[in-house]
């Protein structure tokens, strides 16, 4: 077992030359059950990006205990509901509880690790193409010469609305991808360096279970929610919760609550049922 003491407070401190922002509170007892909705807790001070969270619960009441989750969060606030199982019953309301919440400031552009630039198709000695080896239309990219290096390439792809990835080359040319259907082939081509930004994104569809609005997801009844049939995550829009499901090897479908928070359902036989709940959106996905 192992143990984390701070203090409460806001501050800062120096790493490597950048200023790490904090803020380490406790929530006082006011964190509920998802059946009653999650709730934003603020933080004491803006820490400018998305902060990194980690909340644990400080108490246990009641004899049917949960344990925290996040729907989201942002700069200066985060939101949270107690989760419980539904073993003993299917409700999921919850006495309040209290929470320790400790929130740092991203260095790194407040992105999601699995969303860095990444190597494909092998390492050096690679060119990106379209849909196959073929297709290399300049449509595709925005080129720049005199780039210094691979990382400041990155930069410039980091920095574009809607890249998908990068082209490198040793001499300074740098093409920043912006094409629809994201680096999809690669040809062998010496000196040469090409990256996705993200994951591959699979297509589809998504279509409401049981009208789709005021509904959320369940497996193979309106009381089948256990844990393991999915993953939370948080996104700013609907839109936003669809587009992380797309990029996730396996993803059946998404329930969205208006608060940002995204569960992408994993469960191997799907969404087969839904329970209504003001607020939350069940949608399915059908791949193509």
């Amino acid at each position: 077992m192992g143990y984390l003491a701070v203090e409460s407070g806001v501050g800062g401190f120096v790493s490597d030359g950048s200023t790490v922002l904090y803020s380490v509170k406790e929530s006082g007892e006011v964190v509920i059950g998802v059946d009653d909705g999650p709730v934003s807790v603020p933080l004491d001070t803006d820490l400018q990006t998305t902060p990194l969270v980690v909340a644990s619960a400080m108490t246990r009441l009641g004899s049917d205990g949960g344990w925290i989750r996040m729907a989201s969060a942002d700069s200066s606030s985060v939101i949270l509901y107690v989760d419980e199982d539904v073993n003993c019953d299917t409700e999921r309301k919850h006495r309040t509880e209290q929470v320790g919440i400790m929130a740092w400031h991203r260095l790194a552009l407040g992105l999601n690790p699995m969303d860095q630039p990444a190597l494909i198709f092998g390492s050096e000695g690679r060119a990106c193409r379209g849909a196959h080896s073929n297709d290399n239309s300049g449509s595709y990219y925005t080129a720049l010469s005199g780039v210094a290096d691979m990382d400041a390439c990155k930069a410039h792809c980091v920095e574009t609305e809607n890249c998908v990835g990068i082209e490198y080359n040793a001499g300074g040319r740098c093409e920043v991808w912006t094409r629809d259907g994201g680096i999809q082939a690669s040809i062998a081509l010496n000196n040469y360096w090409c990256l996705r930004y993200g994951a591959p994104t699979l297509s589809g569809t998504f279509e409401p279970v049981d009208g789709g609005v005021g509904r959320v997801c369940r497996g193979a009844h309106e009381n089948d929610n256990l844990a393991h049939y999915f993953d939370v995550q948080s996104a700013p829009s609907l839109d936003g919760c669809k587009a992380i499901c797309a990029r996730t090897a396996g993803c059946k479908g998404i329930e969205y609550h208006e608060t940002g928070r995204c569960e992408i359902w994993l469960r191997e036989e799907g969404i087969e049922a839904s329970r209504a709940l003001a607020g939350y959106t069940c949608l399915r996905f059908i791949p193509t």
